[in-house]
């Protein structure tokens, strides 16, 4: 037999991109040549050209198995998602080179509301087999484990000899959920973690500013006392420069919990039944919100973000000099030719307000995560398929790709490489470091996210002050919502 021939991956892209997604790739066959490609064209008199691809069989052969991996479109047409695009139609492809009986293809999918109402209907249909379903940063899938849309994975990392211990633990205990309790850590495995990402685990900031005002560039082991200080010093608030975004605006479990975790704060217990935000740290982290908006003037409120174009904008243009995000909020500057005019810089955000309090950094966990279609008629091949995108390989790719998301395995945040890209480093120190949100036991999140929205959205925008009174009433009604039957 000959030997096989290597193809380089730019000769692949060329290769995959006349093949086109969907199709199944003439490397893709045995060693042997038993399937033939054919390429029939048809000709309709007011019809486009339409091009079929026929698989020709040997007598007695076994068809391939087809795998169809699920994807998001937009990673294949938004200019800040290359890296990702890149990862699908190169990494992902190359599967296909390993010359098995299994072929992978990729299907993307428009994502929003009607992902999932897509996915449920073409799974109940039974439409949706032999499919690597994608989570949609949905850590993991809460409500495809609850409407049976996925197959556990446990026999089948069992039968592959993947272990849990491959990932960072924060992430391992997201990987498994149990639907009857609403909690991460326990039942079973359902998806493997693509890219990671430790959530608002960033301060970027202007190092111009900050030099200019003899002030030192914040670290991971500064407090936000001192960052409260440094803002005090660099803002000029009357003239629309302001110092520090604390927060993203909007409110809900997830986004406050981050707000709060520095000062010792978290708004449920590890349980999920109670809720805990008239705690004594979370009058603290409510009044320093407060401050840094109505009193000091450090942040910006909604309408003057808005005003400068968002942080992006607000900070290319020096009018916001400090403000906490994810790995996706250093894109902007970074993407420049270079990184002046101004100079930004980042860190992880600082863990504790000061040397009294015992906090966190307030980042909840989430990864990018597949899993297998509930329907699958040959899991095994699709598994073969999943470990291909998630295993070392794949993070390593991705992150050499451009990708500031690292795959959150401790063989990829261990690796070399990752000291060449110092976003992608930090963000895999960020989800080391962090841990799986706390679900309302009884499944009623998204009501307490409403219903938190509801009333503190006033808080940014009217100076309604979020004293112990307000969290004693705040408190009583979430509590109302979690004594609730479970849904």
């Amino acid at each position: 037999m000959a030997p096989e021939k290597k193809i380089s991956r730019r000769s692949f892209v060329r290769l995959a991109a006349l093949a086109g997604a969907s199709s199944v790739l003439a490397a893709c066959a045995t060693p042997t040549p038993q399937i033939i490609k054919e390429t029939v064209i048809v000709e309709k008199p007011v019809e486009k050209v339409v091009k079929e691809t026929v698989i020709v069989k040997e007598p007695g052969e076994k068809a391939p198995v087809v795998v169809t991996v699920l994807i998001s479109g937009e990673a294949l047409t938004e200019a800040d998602s290359a890296a990702e695009g890149q990862f699908w139609t190169v990494y992902l492809m190359e599967y296909n080179l390993k010359k098995n009986n299994t072929v992978v293809k990729y299907d993307a999918w428009v994502t929003g509301e009607d992902y999932d109402s897509k996915l449920r209907l073409l799974t109940n249909s039974g439409e949706l087999q032999d499919v690597v379903v994608w989570s949609a940063w949905e850590c993991p899938p809460v409500l495809k484990v609850k409407d049976k849309l996925l197959m556990p994975l446990d026999p089948l990392m069992d039968a592959a000899g993947v272990k849990l211990s491959e990932w960072v633990p924060g992430i391992g205990k997201l990987m498994k959920f149990n639907s009857q309790t609403n909690k991460f850590g326990e039942g079973p495995v359902w998806n493997l973690p693509g890219m990671g990402n430790p959530g608002l685990n960033f301060l970027y900031f202007n190092v111009d500013a900050l030099k200019a005002a003899g002030l030192p560039s914040p670290t991971e082991k500064t407090t936000w006392a001192e960052v409260e200080d440094a803002a005090k010093k660099i803002g000029k608030p009357d003239q629309g420069i302001y110092a520090l975004q604390y927060k993203h605006f909007g409110h809900g479990l997830s986004g406050d919990y981050a707000m709060m975790a520095p000062f010792g704060a978290t708004i449920l217990d590890a349980d999920g039944k109670k809720c805990l935000m008239n705690s004594p740290e979370s009058v603290k982290a409510w009044k320093f919100f407060y401050d840094t908006l109505h009193t000091w003037r450090i942040s910006p409120l909604p309408a003057d973000l808005e005003a400068m174009g968002g942080y992006k904008s607000g900070s290319a243009a020096g009018k916001l000099l400090m403000y906490r995000s994810g790995p996706w909020g250093g894109r902007w500057f970074l993407l420049r030719a270079e990184n002046k005019n101004p100079e930004m810089g980042f860190s992880l955000v600082p863990s504790t307000y000061d040397a009294s309090t015992k906090g966190k950094h307030g980042n909840d966990i989430s990864f990018d995560g597949y899993g297998i279609s509930a329907n699958a008629k040959h899991p095994a091949e699709c598994f073969d398929v999943l470990y291909h995108m998630t295993k070392k390989e794949a993070g390593i790719f991705s992150v050499e790709a451009g990708n500031p998301l690292p795959w959150p395995r401790l063989d990829v945040l261990s690796d070399a490489v990752m000291d060449k890209f110092p976003l992608a480093k930090v963000a895999g120190q960020g989800i080391a470091a962090g841990n799986p949100p706390i679900l309302a036991a009884n499944g009623r999140d998204s009501e307490i996210d409403k219903f938190l929205a509801q009333r503190l959205d006033p808080v940014d925008k009217e100076k309604v002050m979020p004293d112990k009174a307000f969290l004693d009433s705040l408190t009583a009604e979430i509590q109302k919502i979690l004594d609730m039957p479970p849904i």
